[in-house]
């Protein structure tokens, strides 16, 4: 059996906020030294994006103003007082030794999650940047004793910066492991050689400072290469004399501890290779370019959550990979990059990958990386029309508005009767490819604008615009209706803005030319 510890009956959060990063550092020595349970590093770069991510800004109440840095410190006890307690010990201490500049506490559940939901939500973050230098994991897994820890990190800049190389880090401060990301673009041959230089530095200096090359994350391809130089040939060996005890032709996971290739060597992308053009549709500008838009997934697997959010419906009903935010984004790379072969967008796998996805956007909002698969979607789809032609169904879809145009009215309970009926969804199947189980959306007897254009306003109050949009006024002319009477009720007048299409299900579907020329 496995000795568990319990849970700690209390728990209460400062996040002590820094004007200077290398000041937060400083600082970890003396707030460790009050024996918290954690100590995590946030900086700036971290904080600054998860302000702006759809999805975690609604959490981000406990920063306050622009801190440079914060350090989340939790402390336990055997009841909320108790750990209350020990964090207004630490405040006092760093407000008399003039450390930190706010020091907000948060001691409720909802509180202390939503800190923790952010900083678990920082690597995500990280790598939804944009522009074509990443931060990348290479020396993130250094540890040192915490004494030296901010000397380490000046240090690490300042060599990183000479490259001209920024750097992101967060993480565990409390153990002296924080996740140091030089940003670097791989398909750069003068930034591999950056890479190879920061890591040969950093392993210096982990040598310098007696700490370990891997702390947390393992020794994989990034770093089994040093692993001989920093165990020595004694204990490096007799890791290859286990590794060819148990595994003898090399098939387990090979170059991986022993026997490693330069870390250099086997990159996903080839240096001074650059991907083919893809001429799209959507500019992709804020991205820099389609292919970036789909590499920004850092493949953490959010998408892959099944208790709480959205993101995302398909896997949730499938549990297939291939379903999911990451991997159709791994799809879309492996297809602007050619690794498909050549026929790019128009791979009928590609398609298959896309096919479940409904489009609702929850990606763009809920992955912290924010990886848009539904925009993405629609560019292969385009691309896809004009190699193979549209679909029946999806030519339908598309011309849903024009459709309405000539139904709603005289003809509705005609057709909402045969459409409605045994036979009409049988031909609906076989036609257009609408699953006989779905019933279609009615179409109205009367439609929105033709209510609102034969009656008065109940009010000469401020004006007040009301999108009509194909649903509103063809489908749901009720909701129009009741949006109507409650803003006048309110006092406002009503302007029916019957603008046409708002070109959705163009967009949804892959008509991106049409949706542009009529939007």
């Amino acid at each position: 059996t496995l000795k568990l510890e319990p849970l700690p009956p209390a728990a209460c959060l400062c996040v002590v906020h820094f004007d200077d990063l290398f000041d937060s550092i400083r600082a970890v020595p003396r707030i460790v030294s009050h024996q918290p349970s954690a100590v995590e590093l946030l900086d700036r770069r971290v904080i600054t994006m998860a302000r702006r991510n759809l999805g975690i800004a609604p959490l981000c109440d406990f920063f306050e103003g622009d801190p440079a840095a914060v350090l989340i410190v939790e402390f336990i006890g055997e009841s909320p007082q108790a750990a209350r307690r020990r964090v207004v010990d630490l405040i006092d201490d760093l407000q008399g030794a003039r450390i930190g500049s706010a020091y907000p506490i948060r001691d409720d559940p909802d509180g202390m999650n939503r800190v923790w939901a952010v900083r678990k939500a920082g690597l995500g973050l990280l790598l939804g940047m944009k522009g074509e230098r990443k931060p990348l994991p290479f020396i993130e897994d250094v540890a040192v004793p915490v004494d030296v820890l901010a000397e380490y990190i000046e240090r690490i800049f300042a060599f990183c910066h000479s490259l001209e190389t920024e750097v992101v880090l967060y993480a565990h401060a409390s153990v002296g492991l924080l996740h140091v990301r030089p940003m670097l673009n791989l398909r750069d041959p003068a930034d591999v050689e950056r890479m190879r230089r920061i890591s040969e530095h950093a392993f210096e200096l982990v040598q310098h400072y007696g700490g370990s090359w891997s702390g947390e994350h393992g020794n994989g391809l990034a770093r089994s290469e040093y692993n001989e130089r920093f165990f020595g040939p004694k204990i490096y060996q007799a890791l290859r004399d286990v590794k060819r005890l148990f595994d003898p032709r090399g098939l387990m996971n090979p170059g991986k501890i022993v026997d490693a290739p330069p870390m250099d060597r086997d990159l996903r992308v080839e240096a001074g290779c650059e991907p083919p053009a893809i001429d799209t549709i959507y500019h992709f500008r804020e991205d820099g370019g389609c292919l970036p838009a789909a590499e920004m997934c850092s493949g953490i697997g959010a998408c892959r959550a099944t208790l709480a959010g959205t993101m995302c419906p398909s896997f949730r009903a499938t549990r297939d990979e291939h379903d999911g935010v990451r991997g159709r984004a791994n799809a879309l790379r492996l297809a602007m990059t050619g690794a498909l072969g050549f026929h790019g967008f128009g791979d009928h796998g590609l398609a298959e990958t896309l096919e479940l996805c409904l489009s609702c956007k929850a990606c763009k909002s809920e992955c912290p990386s924010g990886v848009d698969v539904a925009r993405l979607r629609s560019e292969v789809l385009q691309h896809r029309h004009d190699q193979y032609g549209a679909s029946q169904r999806d030519q339908w879809i598309a011309g849903s508005r024009a459709a309405a145009e000539r139904i709603a009215g005289w003809k509705a309970p005609l057709v909402n009767w045969a459409q409605s009926s045994r036979l009409g969804r049988w031909l609906l199947e076989g036609v257009i490819g609408v699953d006989r189980r779905r019933v279609l959306p009615p179409f109205a007897r009367r439609t929105f604008m033709h209510w609102f254009r034969g009656r008065r306003s109940a009010t000469s109050g401020p004006e007040v615009a009301l999108f009509v949009d194909t649903y509103l006024n063809f489908y749901e002319p009720h909701i129009g209706r009741a949006a109507v009477e409650l803003l006048e009720s309110c006092g406002y007048r009503v302007v029916a803005a019957d603008v046409g299409c708002c070109q959705r299900p163009r967009i949804s579907h892959g008509f991106l030319r049409d949706a542009r020329r009529d939007g």
